[in-house]
C-alpha cells in the first residue's frame, strides 16, 4: 500500500505541474513521423517540441502516402510525459516495445480490434492509466507490458491471447484478480479465468488450472520449483511446459489438447486424458522421450500429426503401455493422422478396459480399417477382419511385432501402404479380390515363408516384400503390370522367382541382395532391367534374357558372381548359351584408345563407357543394337563420331552427356524413347533426326515418361528434321 501511495503522489505532482502549462496542444497527424514497414507505414514519433511543455494529444491517421498505417514503432512515444490522449486507427496491428513507456498523464487508451501484438514495456510506467480493454484480436502481450501502472484497476484479457510475457502486470497494485484454488486470474466478462497471472503458494508439487484458463504468464510455473504434476480442467493453456524440468504427470480433464502443447517435455512419464476430451492436436507430445504410460478416453475422436512422435530415426521404445477406457468399436473410430499420431506406434502394449489386447476381431460395421489405427500394438497376435471390410488402410497394423495370424476376407480390394510392416506373419493368403498390394505392405516380415499372389492383383508396390528373409519362392501372375522398386530386395532365402507376362520393367533394386536366388524366369514382355535390379544376387546362375529387352541399368548385375560373364577384347558381356554377348556391361581398361564391340551385342548397359574421357575418338555400334543405357557414353570428351544403328529403340538419360567434341549424331526412325539430358553438354553437336517432327509432340506426359523427353536437348543444339543419309 505504501508503494502504491508513493506512486500516486508522484503522478499527482506531475499532473499539477502540467496544469500550470499552456492549453492542450493537438497536432492531429501533423508533425508525426513515419517509416515504411511491411504492409504500409509505422508511426515512429513526433517532430515538434510542443510535447515537452504542453498537454499533448495525438491522432494517428489510418493512411500515410496512400498506404495504411499498420504499426506504432518501438519507443515511438517513450517519455512523452505530456501525452494525455491518443487515437489509434483500426488499421494498426502492432504496438511496439516501449511505444508508450513513461506516458505518465495518459489516463486511458482505446486499442482497436485490429491489434494482435503489444510489445514489451509498451505501457510501462503509465501512472494514471485506470482501465484498458484489450481487443478480441490480440494474441501477444510482451514482457512487463503494463508494469508499474499503479492505479490500473481493470483490464479485459480476451480468450484470443496466446502469450503473456514475464511480469506483464508487475507493480499493478490496484488490479483485482479472480482466485481459484492456488491461482490468481485475469480475464473478461464471459471468462474471468482467461489468464493465469499469479500463484499464491509456489512451494507446491501439484497445480490445477481452472477450466477457463487459456494462457499462463511466461515464467510463472517455473517459479514453482517443486512442481511435478499438472491438472487441466479444460483446454491446455498456452505455456512452454518443456521449461518445467521435473514435470512428470499431466492430467487433462476436458476440452482439446492443442498443437505442440507438451512438445519437448523430456521428463513427462505419464499422461491421463479425461473422458470429455475429443481431440489431441498435432505434435502435442512430440519428443516426450521419457513417457511410459498413456491413458486415452472413449470420447477421443481425432489425433493430429505426430502427436506422439519423436525426432530422429531408429529411436528405441519409449511408450510402454496404452490404456484405453472405451471398446474396440470406439477405438476403430479414432482418426490418427500419421503413424506417430498413435501412441501404440512406439511398440506399446494395449489394454482395453484393463485387459491386455492379444486377439482382435474388427467390428462388422466397418467397411474400411483406417490408417494407423493399431500401428505398433506389440500385444496383438491375431486379427480377424469381417467381410464388410474392402480396404485395409495405410499402416493399420504397422510394426505389430507379435502379429502372427491375420484372416483377410475376399471382399478386400486394397492392402495399403505399410499395413503389415515388420509383423510376425508366417504365411499370408491374399484373396482373389485384392487388386493392389501397397508400398511396404509386408516390409521386413522376417518370418514370412509363403505368400500366394492371386491373378486379381495388378500392382505390387515399392518395397512390398522388402527384407522378407524367410520367403523361399515367389510367383507373380500375368495380371501384375506394375512391380515396385525394391519389391523383393533383401529376401535372402528366396531361391526362385517367376514373373508374369504383364511386367515390362524390372525396377531399381527389385531383387537386390537376394543372395540365395539361383534362377529367375522373366515374362515375355520385359523391355528394361533398371539400375541394381539384381545386384548382389551371388547365387544367380539361371537367367534367360528375354528377346524384348532393350535397356539395362547401371550395376544391374553387379556382384552376381555366379553368372557367366564373357570377355571379348576390352569389354565384359553377359548373355546366354545362344548369345553370350547380348548385353555389353562395361569396358575393362579405360586407358585404352580403341574398342571393338562384338557384332552380336544387343544392349549397351548404363555407364558402360562412362568417363572414358580422352581415350577414344570414334566408336562403331553393330547393327542389331536395340538400346543404349543411361550415361552409357557420358564424359567421353574426345568422342567425335558414333553411329546409332537403325535397330535402336531407346537412348537412355544422359547417354551422351558432355561428349564435347561429338559433331553429328543421326537418330533413326526406330528410336521411340530418348531420356532427359541425353545430349546435354554436347557443345558441337547437330542432331539429325529421321523423324519429320517431334514424336507425340502434344502428349507432354507421354514424352516425359516413355517418349522423347522434353529436356533431351537442354542446350538447344540444332536439330535437323526429316534427315536422310546420302
Amino acid at each position: 500500500m505504501k508503494k502504491m501511495l508513493l506512486s500516486l503522489l508522484a503522478a499527482l505532482t506531475l499532473v499539477c505541474a502540467v496544469l500550470l502549462c499552456t492549453a492542450c496542444y493537438s497536432p492531429g497527424s501533423g508533425g508525426l513521423l513515419f517509416s515504411e514497414t511491411e504492409g504500409g507505414y509505422a508511426v515512429t514519433g513526433f517532430s515538434g517540441k510542443e510535447r515537452f511543455y504542453k498537454s499533448f494529444t495525438v491522432d494517428i491517421p489510418s493512411q500515410y502516402n496512400g498506404k495504411p498505417v499498420v504499426a506504432i514503432s518501438d519507443a515511438a512515444f517513450t517519455g512523452y510525459t505530456s501525452l494525455v490522449s491518443v487515437t489509434i486507427p483500426d488499421t494498426v496491428t502492432r504496438i511496439g516495445s516501449g511505444a508508450f513507456t513513461g506516458c505518465v498523464l495518459l489516463p486511458e487508451i482505446d486499442i482497436p480490434d485490429s491489434v494482435t501484438y503489444i510489445g514489451e514495456d509498451a505501457f510501462a510506467g503509465c501512472l494514471i492509466l485506470e482501465e484498458i480493454k484489450l481487443p478480441e484480436s490480440l494474441e501477444y502481450i510482451g514482457d512487463t507490458a503494463f508494469k508499474m501502472c499503479p492505479i490500473l484497476e481493470k483490464i479485459s484479457i480476451p480468450d484470443s491471447v496466446t502469450h503473456i510475457g514475464t511480469n506483464a502486470f508487475d507493480q499493478c497494485d490496484a488490479l483485482t484478480y479472480k482466485e481459484y484454488e492456488n491461482g490468481c486470474y485475469l480475464g473478461n466478462e464471459q471468462n474471468p479465468y482467461a489468464a493465469l497471472i499469479k500463484i499464491k503458494d509456489t512451494t507446491v508439487d501439484h497445480f490445477t488450472a481452472h477450466s477457463g484458463a487459456k494462457v499462463v504468464q511466461s515464467g510463472l510455473l517455473n517459479s514453482c520449483v517443486s512442481l511435478t504434476s499438472l491438472t487441466f480442467e479444460g483446454n491446455v493453456p498456452y505455456y512452454p511446459y518443456a521449461e518445467l524440468p521435473d514435470l512428470n504427470t499431466v492430467t487433462i480433464e476436458s476440452g482439446t489438447v492443442r498443437d505442440h502443447a507438451f512438445e519437448g517435455c523430456k521428463e513427462l512419464t505419464n499422461i491421463v486424458i479425461g473422458e470429455a476430451v475429443e481431440k489431441i492436436g498435432s505434435f502435442a507430445f512430440l519428443d516426450c522421450e521419457a513417457m511410459e504410460n498413456v491413458t486415452l478416453p472413449s470420447s477421443l475422436r481425432s489425433v493430429g500429426k505426430d502427436a506422439f512422435g519423436r525426432d530422429g530415426d531408429n529411436q528405441p521404445q519409449w511408450i510402454h503401455n496404452v490404456y484405453y477406457t472405451g471398446t474396440i468399436e470406439d477405438w476403430c473410430r479414432i482418426q490418427f493422422e500419421t503413424e506417430a499420431s498413435n501412441p501404440l506406434n512406439h511398440i506399446a502394449y494395449m489394454y482395453i478396459d484393463g485387459a491386455l489386447l492379444t486377439e482382435l476381431t474388427i467390428p462388422d460395421f466397418m467397411t474400411g480399417i483406417d490408417g494407423n489405427v493399431f500401428s505398433g500394438c506389440r500385444s496383438l497376435k491375431r486379427v480377424v477382419i469381417p467381410s464388410s471390410v474392402t480396404v485395409i488402410g495405410d499402416r493399420a497394423f504397422y510394426q505389430c511385432l507379435s502379429l502372427e495370424n491375420v484372416e483377410i476376407p475376399d471382399t478386400v480390394t486394397t492392402i495399403g501402404y505399410g499395413v503389415f510392416f515388420n509383423c510376425a506373419l508366417k504365411t499370408v493368403k491374399i484373396p482373389d479380390s485384392v487388386t493392389n498390394i501397397g508400398d511396404s505392405a509386408f516390409y521386413f516380415c522376417d518370418d514370412l515363408t509363403c505368400v500366394e499372389i492371386p491373378d486379381s492383383v495388378t500392382s505390387i508396390g515399392d518395397a512390398a516384400f522388402f527384407g522378407c528373409r524367410s520367403l523361399a519362392g515367389i510367383v507373380i501372375p500375368d495380371s501384375v503390370t506394375y512391380l515396385g522398386y525394391e519389391a523383393f530386395s533383401g529376401c535372402s532365402s528366396l531361391e526362385s522367382a517367376r514373373l508374369g507376362n504383364g511386367i515390362t520393367e524390372i525396377p531399381y533394386l527389385a531383387f537386390h541382395n537376394c543372395s540365395s536366388l539361383t534362377s529367375i524366369e522373366l515374362g515375355n514382355s520385359v523391355t528394361s532391367i533398371e539400375d541394381r535390379a539384381f545386384e548382389s544376387c551371388t547365387a544367380l546362375t539361371d537367367f534367360e534374357i528375354p528377346k524384348t529387352l532393350v535397356y539395362v541399368g547401371k550395376y544391374a548385375f553387379e556382384e552376381c558372381s555366379s553368372l557367366q560373364i564373357t570377355q571379348y577384347k576390352n569389354v565384359r558381356y553377359f548373355g546366354n548359351a545362344n548369345n553370350p554377348y547380348h548385353i555389353l556391361l562395361q569396358i575393362i581398361d579405360r586407358e585404352t584408345r580403341t574398342c571393338e564391340i562384338h557384332q552380336d551385342t544387343k544392349v549397351i548397359a548404363s555407364g558402360a563407357f562412362e568417363d572414358w574421357k580422352w581415350m577414344i575418338s570414334s566408336i562403331v555400334l553393330p547393327d542389331g543394337v536395340v538400346g543404349i543405357g543411361r550415361h552409357a557414353f557420358s564424359d567421353c570428351e574426345n568422342l567425335a563420331s558414333i553411329n546409332i544403328p537403325k535397330t535402336v529403340m531407346r537412348i537412355g538419360e544422359y547417354a551422351f552427356e558432355d561428349c564435347k567434341t561429338l559433331k553429328e549424331i543421326v537418330v533413326p526412325i526406330s528410336v521411340t524413347r530418348i531420356g532427359r539430358g541425353a545430349f546435354e553438354g554436347c557443345e558441337a553437336l547437330t542432331i539429325c533426326c529421321e523423324a519429320e517432327a517431334w514424336p507425340n509432340e502434344e502428349d507432354w506426359e507421354y514424352n516425359q515418361t516413355y517418349g522423347w523427353h522434353a529436356s533431351m536437348n537442354p542446350d538447344k543444339r540444332p536439330i535437323v528434321w526429316g534427315y536422310a543419309e546420302e
